[in-house]
């Protein structure tokens, strides 16, 4: 009896130190996940250092380094799984081991200038987002270690902050804010997710350390997003970045760029940690907008079926392209016979319908021969009155894509329910074929930003 309740003992005492000693570690980087199966097959040196495979060539990428740490302290933290904290602590060792010091402050440098690519960069280049990365990998390798070399560099590393892009550092000015670039280009690019990826990281190490500078550099960029947010909202979609040359101007959801659902939930952080709702408005909005990239952070698909009275070809060029997300090349839909109606029917029944968008191959819409109809819970039939807002011409290599923005009036609708809604095209007189790529409504989706809230769950501490 008394060696069971000595076992019994000791295995309590277990299960109270391995609690306490994980509330004494940092709270894991906010704006990754513990899923570290995806890195099972990463291009590795044969240290088992990730590897950035750019153009044939093999890179030691500061981004990908330390974004791969935090996912597998993340891991640790959630599951106590010993080969994710060695692997955690084996990249932690990397960024000592790889960290140059300029003095009052350093950092981790890229040794490539990715001269392939749309940034004009320096042969050897430092970058706010591994920047902040790298402060939440030193105080999350300090709270497993208690070593204080990684407090040491977390200090220079937040001193980069203030350093200027011209002075090879990673801040800049934009009107009269600050700006933490993720690539210090000429002329400057500046990247959305890069600088928000940034901020998480002051955020962290401010909490950890409460630091005072930390916190006026965190307010500080928190401010300049709050003021230049609304550069970054496209009409129908979000710009990757901004620049003084709008030829470089890019959509986050364009070919092979999955950006703009990773705003949103950006924007879901921000708005969590700093009680602003100013930046849940924009996440709503950009939500609005996405095409349907957010099915990845497991929404529901927001159009049960598309039906049309005329298709050309059903089996390959039907409706179904209509809502696959991919907008700027790739298959569509088409008709050469009119009138032709197309009947949108949502996943649920919706409110406070405002607006919507159309893309098409290249030809513009003949909008002043189109009619719009809202069928609501009841199968009454409102026609609606809409005008064009803009229109924007996207090209991808061989393809156009012709974005179509509409304004609907909302008089008619007030707060009634929608069960679908259809467009009759009635005549199209810029040729004898209309081939549409893609199609989106605008209406409220405050209860799809709330389910999403409690997928990402985020939390302010």
């Amino acid at each position: 009896m008394k060696k069971i309740f000595i076992l019994f003992f000791i295995l309590v005492l277990g299960i109270v130190i391995y609690y306490y000693s994980k509330f004494n570690y940092p709270k894991p980087y906010a704006l990754v996940n513990s899923n570290v199966a995806k890195y099972a097959k990463q291009n590795e040196d044969s240290k088992g250092i990730p590897l950035l495979k750019f153009k044939g060539r093999n890179i030691y990428y500061p981004i990908n380094i330390s974004q791969v740490a935090l996912h597998y302290y993340k891991n640790y933290y959630e599951t106590n799984n010993e080969n994710s904290k060695k692997y955690f602590l084996k990249l932690a060792q990397w960024h000592l081991n790889n960290f140059t010091d300029n003095g009052k402050w350093g950092g981790w440098y890229c040794e490539d200038n990715l001269r392939e690519s749309s940034y004009n960069l320096p042969s050897r280049w430092i970058s706010a987002m591994s920047q902040g990365f790298g402060l939440s990998v030193m105080i999350e390798a300090y709270g497993l270690t208690k070593n204080k070399r990684y407090l040491d560099i977390a200090k220079k590393v937040l001193n980069s902050f203030e350093i200027s892009t011209v002075d090879g550092g990673i801040s800049s000015n934009w009107g009269n804010n600050i700006w933490f670039e993720e690539y210090p280009t000429t002329p400057q690019k500046h990247v959305l997710n890069g600088f928000i990826f940034a901020l998480a990281g002051l955020y962290d190490y401010y909490k950890y350390t409460k630091n005072e500078k930390a916190k006026i550099l965190f307010e500080d960029g928190i401010t300049a997003l709050k003021e230049h947010i609304s550069s970054f909202d496209a009409g129908f979609n979000s710009y990757y970045s901004m620049s003084e040359n709008v030829k470089l101007h890019t959509i986050a959801s364009a070919t092979g760029w999955k950006y703009h659902h990773l705003h949103i939930a950006q924007l879901l952080w921000v708005y969590t940690v700093t009680g602003d709702e100013y930046f849940k408005s924009y996440a709503h909005k950009f939500l609005q907008q996405d095409f349907g990239d957010t099915l990845n952070y497991g929404l529901q698909k927001r159009i049960k079926n598309i039906k049309a009275t005329n298709t050309i070809e059903p089996k390959n060029y039907g409706t179904d392209n209509l809502d696959d997300s991919i907008w700027t090349y790739g298959k569509y839909w088409s008709t050469y016979k009119f009138p032709t109606k197309l009947k949108v029917s949502f996943n649920r029944f919706v409110r406070k319908l405002n607006g919507f968008t159309i893309v098409t191959t290249g030809a513009d819409l003949d909008y002043e021969n189109m009619d719009l109809y809202a069928v609501l819970a009841d199968n009454e039939k409102i026609k609606l009155n809409f005008k064009l807002l803009d229109k924007q011409i996207h090209k991808t290599r061989h393809h156009i894509a012709n974005v179509q923005r509409f304004g609907i009036s909302t008089l008619a609708l007030k707060n009634k329910n929608i069960n679908s809604v259809i467009i009759n095209f009635k005549s199209y007189k810029h040729g004898k074929v209309l081939a549409i790529r893609e199609l989106n409504f605008y209406y409220d989706m405050n209860h799809e930003i709330n389910i999403l809230s409690n997928i990402l769950n985020y939390k302010s501490e």
